[in-house]
């Protein structure tokens, strides 16, 4: 990873790369366009101690997945080493995570959806050791036992809503709104939200799906990432004004 971060570093300022490592070995490769930008960030995506320290050392940021506050604590400890190692200072790194996030005005409906993606996601061991890290272990364990038979209902049956709770963004805006507030609180600068689209339950007064940011009617405000970004802002806007709009503002800016 230390060399291939190296090699994307020098690959990404438009050069010829020149490179001899211990795994690879590079004569004069380069990009066959030049990039829009000469300073593209490097970050690095883990979870585990080592590729986090990494990050802290030698990267621009961490990419994390299923982002939780002790997570994060954890997270950013490794990436504080990393970056004392190369004599930089933890606010150099940029911490960035995917926070998979389903929006509905029914928030039973959005746990549904969000159970679905943590159980496929524990197909893979790593996944199921970071389920049990964040305190899932039970969770974790019927999940293996379930996904060596195959079967899907019983993943699902394995994934409990406190896990969903915890490891997503999942309910109406306002739950939204705050799992990310308090993600961003916990030290992580940028929330990736990765949109779970899930149907809108009908409205009993007029028969029709919820209307979205230009008018138009859509089974599920996640299809349109501006119409998340938009109902979230709306909601971390009420309380107090400009103050809970400067987070806002972070968590959305890659919309």
């Amino acid at each position: 990873m230390r060399e291939i971060a190296g090699i994307v570093r020098r690959a990404l300022t438009g050069e010829p790369v020149n490179f001899e490592g211990e795994i690879f070995r590079l004569s004069a490769a380069q990009l066959s366009r030049r990039p829009v930008r000469n300073d593209v960030p490097v970050y690095i995506a883990g979870i585990g101690p080592r590729a986090l320290e990494l990050a802290g050392e030698i990267a621009d940021g961490a990419f994390l997945i299923f982002p939780t506050e002790e997570a994060l604590r954890t997270s950013l400890s490794h990436i504080s080493n990393g970056a004392k190692r190369a004599n930089r200072d933890l606010g150099e790194v940029d911490i960035v995570a995917y926070v998979f996030t389903c929006v509905t005005s029914e928030r039973q409906v959005a746990i549904e959806t969000s159970r679905r993606t943590i159980a496929y996601f524990g197909r893979l061991p790593h996944y199921r050791n970071l389920y049990s890290q964040e305190g899932f272990s039970r969770e974790a364990a019927a999940l293996t036992d379930a996904w060596k038979q195959n079967d899907d209902a019983g993943a699902l049956r394995a994934v409990s809503d406190e896990m969903v709770l915890t490891l997503s963004a999942a309910g109406t805006a306002d739950d939204v709104a705050a799992r990310i507030s308090a993600l961003l609180k916990a030290g992580l600068k940028q929330a990736v939200l990765f949109p779970l689209a899930a149907a809108t339950p009908v409205e009993p007064s007029s028969g029709r799906s919820r209307p979205y940011h230009n008018g138009s009617t859509r089974p599920s405000c996640l299809i349109c990432a501006h119409g998340i970004a938009q109902e979230i802002c709306r909601t971390l806007k009420k309380p107090s004004g400009r103050d809970k709009m400067n987070g806002a503002e972070s968590l959305v800016r890659t919309l």
